[in-house]
């Protein structure tokens, strides 16, 4: 029997999911361009499970070789030779574990030899990928998830550079069909870390870079027919078209909170309003770690923390401007969003979540002021 899941990659063959083919066949048709692209999304936004389905589609006509930089020590990103090596340790272990992965002889052998260096020159390193690319009976397609692992390391600046300068060269020499990029930053914003040297603050590494404008929140008739699925399964009597709409209008999509809400409903067994109504009520009260990155998004950016508080305890009206560094941060970690030229809470989860976040901080901070003025009064008293 299949389950909802919050944890890990979602499966169709395991886990009630809402269907993505859509979402697929926008990455097939960039990949087919040979596009390069990014994609970023806040944490917990399906991106893992979009592309492990994508290499899944993309298979019978690419070699692909989706691989992970999460787990990496500092050290492989510490130079761009360093990065270098890293990748083919990475791609080598594709090999090694991905049976279904498709590549010539002629390929394996390239990406064996150079597995196990501590570092790869970066003319060494375009070399490789053009002998790799010519030998391989079909276009190698790279997808590198968890690039923020990377993100703060100005070798990882130069590798992409690396793979710019080959991108723009493709038409004369054999390179990869298609690179995407996954994590929660956008690469673009390498160029605003402190330690990036000065050349690249200015001129992004990854300025080829094709837009990937795909919503990936769930939509309501999406929720809908993942909900008529279980109910085929399990008999609850639910409206399913009732509880899709309450799930879509609280969480505005979000894949996470839509499938831990779910998961909540499916444990306590009543779909009712009344159910879904406390099933919230449960969520905004546990701890879990989307919101725990949330609260650190706050504590990392306290401008962030002080805009949130003016719109959610103060009535702001705030204009969204992608410019404002802190708004583009805010929307680039699925926080905020832009409804109708302002800046607006994602969801109402969130909204709920944060407004009792600060509420219970100013209650902190008002029990503290007047502990401190009691105090203070004692010790004036005992010294008179």
């Amino acid at each position: 029997m299949k389950y909802f899941n919050i944890t890990g990659t979602c499966v169709p063959e395991k886990h009630y999911m809402v269907d993505i083919d859509e979402r697929l066949g926008i990455i097939k048709a960039m990949v087919d361009r040979g596009d390069y692209f990014c994609i970023n999304r806040s944490l917990q936004y399906g991106k893992t499970t979009t592309l492990k389905a994508a290499t899944r589609l993309l298979m019978p006509d690419y070699s692909v070789f989706q691989i992970s930089f999460e787990g990496q020590g500092d050290e492989a990103f510490r130079s761009p030779e360093n990065v270098a090596a890293c990748f083919f340790s990475l791609l080598n272990r594709k090999l090694k574990f991905d049976h279904s992965l498709v590549v010539s002889e002629g390929a394996r052998s390239i990406i064996n030899e150079l597995n196990g260096r501590e570092s790869i020159h970066l003319n060494a390193f375009s070399d490789a990928v053009n002998e790799l690319c010519s030998t391989n009976d079909r276009p190698i397609v790279i997808i590198i998830d968890e690039v923020d692992q990377a993100g703060n390391f100005d070798g990882f600046a130069k590798f992409l550079g690396c793979l710019r300068e080959m991108y723009l060269e493709r038409e004369n020499v054999p390179t990869f069909q298609s690179v995407i990029l996954a994590g929660v930053y956008d690469v673009k914003n390498l160029k605003r870390s402190p330690s990036t040297p000065k050349e690249l603050q200015h001129n992004s590494p990854w300025n080829i870079a094709a837009p990937f404008e795909v919503d990936m929140s769930l939509s309501e008739n999406g929720i809908k027919k993942m909900l008529d699925e279980y109910e085929a399964d399990h008999s609850t009597g639910m409206d399913t078209s009732v509880v899709a709409r309450m799930l879509r209008s609280y969480t505005s999509g979000y894949p996470y909170l839509v499938s831990r809400l779910c998961m909540l409903l499916d444990k306590s067994g009543d779909w009712s309003q009344a159910g879904f109504l406390e099933v919230v009520r449960v969520l905004l009260n546990e701890r879990n770690s989307l919101f725990d990155d949330m609260v650190k998004r706050l504590e990392q950016y306290p401008e962030i923390k002080n805009l949130l508080e003016r719109i959610l305890c103060h009535g702001f009206s705030i204009s969204f401007n992608i410019d404002n560094r802190y708004i583009e941060f805010a929307h680039m970690f699925g926080i905020v969003r832009d409804r109708k030229g302002f800046v607006t809470v994602s969801n109402r989860i969130f909204e709920t979540r944060l407004f009792n976040y600060f509420t219970s901080e100013q209650e902190t901070q008002e029990v503290l002021e007047s502990q401190a003025t009691n105090s203070n009064r004692k010790i004036k008293t005992i010294e008179s």
